[in-house]
C-alpha cells in the first residue's frame, strides 16, 4: 500500500512539474492591501463555469442604510459570482439579499446574529452552492442565485462550538 501511495504522489508531482502552467490574468482585483482581518474564505466553480467567492470581513464597504434615519446599520457581506472569461459580475451578483424558497428575504450583513461573514463555500451533489456564513448554512441555486434551503443551528453559535455537544446533521429534500 505504501508503495502504491508513493508511486501516486510521484506521478502527481511529475505531472505538475511537466505541465506548462502560464499565468493568464487576475480574475478580480479587490485593490486592497494585505490584511489578516478580511479576505476570501473560499472559491468554487459551478457546473456552468461561474466563479463563486465567499468574502470574509471588511473586504467590501457597501453600507446597509436605515431608510428612515439615513444611519449606517452595518455592511453587506455579499457573495460574488463572476464570469470566468471577463471577471465581471453575473446578472444576479453580488448576492447581498437571498430570496428564500417561501419568498422571504435574508440579508447577508454584519448586523445579523446568524450570518454576516463568509466562512466557506462548496458544491452539493447537484452542483448547487453550499455557503456558510457565521452559523448559517445556505443551499443556493447556481442558475438563479435563489436560496433553496437554509439551516441555522439551535445554538446559533459558530459551527466549531458544536464539537463539544456532538455532531449534528442537516438533510434537505
Amino acid at each position: 500500500m505504501r508503495l502504491v501511495y508513493c508511486m501516486l504522489v510521484g506521478l502527481m508531482v511529475a505531472g505538475v512539474a511537466a505541465g506548462e502552467w502560464v499565468f493568464d490574468h487576475v480574475l478580480y482585483d479587490f485593490e486592497l492591501p494585505q490584511d489578516n482581518s478580511y479576505g476570501v474564505h473560499g472559491v468554487v466553480v459551478d457546473p456552468e463555469g461561474k466563479v463563486w467567492i465567499a468574502l470574509h470581513g471588511g473586504i467590501t464597504s457597501d453600507p446597509v442604510i436605515d431608510p428612515e434615519t439615513g444611519d449606517t446599520l452595518g455592511w453587506y457581506r455579499p457573495i460574488y459570482i463572476l464570469d470566468p472569461e471577463t471577471g465581471e459580475h453575473v446578472d444576479f451578483s453580488p448576492l447581498k439579499i437571498l430570496e428564500l424558497w417561501d419568498g422571504t428575504l435574508d440579508t447577508l450583513w454584519t448586523g445579523s446574529p446568524h450570518n454576516g461573514s463568509g466562512k466557506g463555500i462548496t458544491l452539493d451533489n447537484d452542483g448547487n452552492i453550499l455557503y456558510s456564513s457565521w452559523a448559517t448554512l445556505y443551499r443556493i441555486d447556481y442558475h438563479t442565485g435563489q436560496c433553496l434551503n437554509r439551516f441555522i443551528p439551535e445554538s446559533a453559535g459558530l459551527p466549531t462550538t458544536g464539537m463539544d455537544t456532538g455532531l449534528r446533521t442537516c438533510t434537505y429534500r
